[in-house]
């Protein structure tokens, strides 16, 4: 019972255990190369600290300029980038369904 038909068009079952695999490998060799930063960091906070405080610092500036409104509503092309991200940010958040 399976289909002999010779259509391009991928079964939408696999897809998402493509993508599932293809991030997991993505991971593997960026956590690596994160793993030997981090392992090589010597200093008087120790190994981890300076780290968190960096990506703390840089997330705390992305989350108050995505959310800040710039009053630029006369550019189209940010004020379009500044409504896709913030958009894309609430559906991560709190859901896309709603």
């Amino acid at each position: 019972m399976g289909n002999n038909s010779k259509s391009s068009v991928v079964y939408q079952g696999k897809i998402p255990g493509r993508v599932k695999y293809t991030f997991a490998f993505g991971a593997l060799g960026k956590d690596l190369i994160y793993g030997m930063i981090v392992d090589n960091t010597r200093s008087r906070f120790g190994k981890f600290v300076p780290w968190l405080a960096i990506g703390t610092l840089i997330n705390a500036f992305v989350f108050v300029t995505v959310f800040t409104d710039f009053h630029l509503t006369g550019v189209k092309i940010c004020g379009k980038w500044q409504y896709e991200v913030r958009s894309t940010a609430s559906g991560v958040l709190y859901g896309f369904d709603r």
